[in-house]
């Protein structure tokens, strides 16, 4: 008789325990960080340190230097951009943890001489697409994983 309840809970107590999973998802924040003499930003709060980014070919590429950036991070990339920046960079970091990949995107090519200002950035779509959702000059536009621009979230 026993073994019959325990066919019959068994699957219940196997759909129920499944409801009580929680669903996660990389959420990113952006952050407006304050650059260092030295041109380093701090990324992380006082209670959690997570890393160093050291912008001096950032600043030099861009031929400007910024006391504060923007920056987002994506599934496991960092999109970096600042006022007066003619472009939003794409760092991925590299296994070792002390150094990255940095990639230019050029947001607006039909004009070299565009600069950006009142800039935002926000993770925007769905999990299986998340995109990364640039604001600046009163425009929006989304970059996509692979540094892709468009115009439209798709």
């Amino acid at each position: 008789m026993k073994k019959r309840w325990m066919v019959f809970l068994l699957p219940i107590l196997a759909f129920c325990s499944g409801a009580r999973r929680v669903p996660f998802e990389q959420y990113s924040v952006a952050m407006t960080l304050a650059v260092e003499p030295d041109s380093s930003v701090f990324i992380g709060t006082d209670e959690k340190f997570n890393g160093v980014l050291w912008l001096n070919q950032v600043f030099e590429t861009e031929g400007t230097a910024a006391a504060s950036v923007k920056l987002i991070e994506n599934f496991g990339r960092f999109y970096l951009c600042a006022d007066q920046f003619k472009n939003v960079w794409i760092l991925q970091p590299h296994k070792d943890g002390v150094s990255a990949k940095a990639k230019a995107v050029d947001v607006t090519p039909e004009d070299e001489t565009d600069v950006y200002t009142d800039i935002g950035l926000s993770r925007y779509g769905s999990r299986e697409n998340a995109m990364v959702r640039f604001r600046f000059n009163n425009r929006q536009l989304f970059i996509d994983r692979k540094g892709g621009v468009h115009e439209t979230y798709q």
